[in-house]
């Protein structure tokens, strides 16, 4: 055991059946090739976070294009690989995908407890079926409590893919973790030293209750922070944050990977587009 808990934390890889393009734009599997061979001469890691919205469309081979691309990388280097679900997620894929490999997480498939190198890393499920924005039940809010009221060796690493802080843009405010302040207050005075979310396709870092949340950049495109209030749009770019947790705190080491294509406009929403999305995919549709 080192002084140091390293992640390397990739979010939004948005894989399809196939292999096929995301927005008929970008390559997700060449994306995280980039990425991961952008941190090639890293030789140890603890923990490979990947924090949702795995598939875009939920099919099983999406699932096992993944798999097969992150765990041998994480395996070389001595680390585990957990995963959260996502909006675009969908359960029976990801079960599937898993339960192949023998991998099935026990009693709760998509969220769960387990301990690496004495951290414990605890990953949450926010999706909601048919839904973009994000949820966490009474159930599974119970459970959390239980498992945060007995310290961990060196505390826990929570993952999840909606995060309990605000979005910067219209759009995903709509779209935003539902009662976020509940989540929070479960965590307030717990070991957790971190957590890691996506969702928002942007490298943010912000805390809650004291403790850190990382957002990393998307593998698939990085949002447009700052583009006028009536548009919603994303451009072409990938990138993940390298997470270091010590006893003085954490460090977080977000990146971009340089790629032909990169800055071309992948979609841009206007304000009836978002509006359409939001009833579709918002809270007021699902309650």
């Amino acid at each position: 055991m080192t002084d140091e808990f390293t992640i390397v934390h990739l979010s939004d890889t948005h894989f399809k059946e196939g292999g096929a393009l995301h927005h008929d734009v970008t390559d997700t599997v060449a994306a995280l090739e980039s990425v991961l061979g952008h941190l090639e001469p890293v030789r140890r890691v603890d923990l490979v976070a990947c924090t949702g919205d795995l598939s875009d469309d939920g099919s099983v081979d999406s699932y096992r294009r993944l798999r097969a691309m992150v765990e041998p990388w994480a395996a070389e280097r001595g680390a585990a690989v957990a995963y959260c679900l996502g909006n675009h997620d969908q359960t029976p894929g990801f079960r599937q995908a898993m339960t192949d490999a023998g991998l099935e997480p026990g009693e709760h498939p998509v969220y769960s407890s387990t301990v690496v190198d004495g951290m414990r890393v605890i990953v949450l499920d926010t999706h909601v079926h048919g839904a973009g924005y994000g949820a966490i039940g009474e159930e599974q809010l119970e459970w959390l409590r239980r498992e945060l009221a007995t310290p961990s060796e060196r505390g826990t690493v929570l993952m999840l893919h909606h995060p309990p802080v605000p979005a910067e843009t219209p759009l995903l405010r709509a779209l935003e973790l539902q009662h976020p302040e509940a989540l929070i207050d479960v965590l307030r005075g717990s070991d957790v030293r971190v957590v890691l979310g996506g969702h928002y396709h942007a490298a943010i870092v912000d805390q809650v209750a004291g403790i850190p949340v990382v957002l990393a950049p998307a593998i698939t495109n990085q949002s447009e922070q700052f583009s006028p209030p009536e548009f919603e749009g994303a451009v072409a770019g990938s990138g993940a944050a390298f997470v270091r947790v010590h006893e003085q705190g954490v460090r977080v080491l977000p990146f971009t990977v340089p790629r032909i294509g990169d800055g071309v406009r992948v979609y841009r929403f206007d304000t009836q587009q978002m509006q359409r999305i939001i009833e579709a995919a918002g809270p007021a549709r699902h309650t």
